[in-house]
């Protein structure tokens, strides 16, 4: 209860000693082991990649920041409930949070990001002394993309932190060629699952609903979904790997190829009605869309 103190003397010296035989014999022997394998950094598509470390013990949270390459750029949350707050106002590529703290567990943690639609994308990975099987099925039910038992290898963290990076890339290009063959709304429906699809149905409610608006710009796009531009940026950028720019103009093409084969008006109107306040930008958009002008449709 009063606490223990640890002396710990390193017995270094500036003047070389004499090697004993067992040394000698030691050092044989290490080098004759398999090496693990070299580091190498992350990816190039890892680079700029914003990660929230949630942790409440600090020399821990200094390990680990420093045991992560200097590519991503970290925030740092003391306990669970400056984490949540953070990750929300954030909308970070990937949380990686401790299990056991005060004002919010690692538990709650995945939990309330996993059923915020501000951050339901976001991958969490929970770190925890608890290595039972119970322990990582709650943790895993709860909503953590991946769970790590201390102590850990830092190469491993970075290798599950890598794993959910691809996985959301392989969902963005997955979305990319499915959308350039099919409309936007039927792109989002294949590709992501209910959580997710459901957020870009919104949008494109939204989008919908002020298609020929060409003044409604991204702040207003942000109202109409309950989040601030800056979330709704990374969060339809997480996803498509589009920004809200190309994904409003994307639908709005779909939508006047669709009005252009049925012929409901001249290509200047369909133009109009879908946005498009200048026709000799609406041709050039519409022809990088579907590889044909709008009057050859």
């Amino acid at each position: 209860g009063a606490g223990t103190t640890f002396a710990v003397q390193l017995p270094v010296t500036t003047e070389s000693q004499p090697r004993r035989a067992s040394a000698r014999a030691e050092t044989t022997a290490a080098k004759t082991e398999k090496p693990l394998a070299p580091y190498t950094e992350p990816a190039r598509q890892s680079s700029g990649l914003q990660i929230l470390l949630i942790e409440d013990d600090p020399a821990l949270r200094q390990f680990i920041r420093a045991s992560l390459p200097s590519v991503y750029r970290i925030a740092e949350a003391a306990d669970g409930a400056e984490g949540i707050r953070m990750a929300l106002d954030l909308v970070p590529d990937l949380v990686v949070s401790d299990l056991m703290m005060p004002e919010k567990s690692g538990f709650e943690v995945a939990e309330t990001l996993k059923n915020d639609p501000r951050t339901s994308h976001v991958p969490v990975i929970l770190l925890t002394a608890k290595s039972a099987v119970e322990s990582k099925i709650q943790g895993l039910r709860r909503g953590a993309d991946a769970y790590l038992t201390k102590p850990f290898r830092s190469d491993e963290l970075v290798a599950h932190i890598e794993n959910l990076v691809a996985t959301r890339l392989r969902l963005q290009a997955a979305f990319s060629k499915t959308a350039a063959q099919q409309p936007v709304r039927e792109s989002a429906a294949v590709v992501f699952d209910a959580s997710e699809g459901d957020f870009l149905r919104r949008l494109l409610d939204v989008v919908e609903e002020n298609l020929d608006n060409s003044d409604m710009d991204a702040e207003a796009f942000a109202r109409a979904v309950f989040m601030s531009r800056s979330q709704l940026y990374r969060k339809l950028t997480a996803l498509t790997g589009q920004t809200l720019g190309d994904f409003v103009k994307n639908h709005r093409l779909d939508r006047a190829r669709e009005m252009l084969l049925r012929r409901e008006a001249s290509v200047k109107e369909v133009a109009a009605r879908t946005g498009f306040s200048n026709a000799k930008h609406f041709s050039t958009v519409f022809r990088e869309r579907f590889g044909v002008s709008p009057s050859e449709v």
